[in-house]
């Protein structure tokens, strides 16, 4: 007889998948709330777009051994461009893989039961 335990593998399937697909909307929501100022945790007139830099905020505030050296990045379009662009992708490939993982399966599953 099988062990079987409190959740079988494809609940905790399921249950990773939904996870990862908010935590990739949770940093799509970052991107477009920091470059449109949203309301949520940027300010509207403190969005990128209206000239803000987004990781002026942080970076400049930092206490700390390397304070100094991360301090002069401070507002660099550069570093405001690769922050925006992790923060899109990061999302991005998170909610990608999600969907593309329950859809492929489900076309699979659906396949293979159509051919029996």
């Amino acid at each position: 007889m099988k062990n079987k335990n409190l959740f079988d593998e494809k609940i905790q399937l399921i249950l990773l998948g939904v996870l990862r697909t908010f935590l990739g909307f949770i940093f799509i929501w970052a991107f477009f709330d920091k470059t449109f100022g949203l309301g949520f945790a940027t300010p509207k007139g403190s969005a990128w777009i209206n000239g803000v830099s987004p990781t002026a905020g942080y970076l400049s505030n930092l206490i700390g051994t390397f304070s100094n050296f991360f301090s002069q990045f401070s507002g660099l379009f550069a570093i405001d461009l690769i922050f925006m662009a992790g923060l899109f992708v990061i999302g991005l490939c998170q909610v990608r893989k999600c969907l593309r993982s329950f859809v492929y399966d489900s076309y699979v599953s659906f396949s293979i039961s159509n051919k029996e």
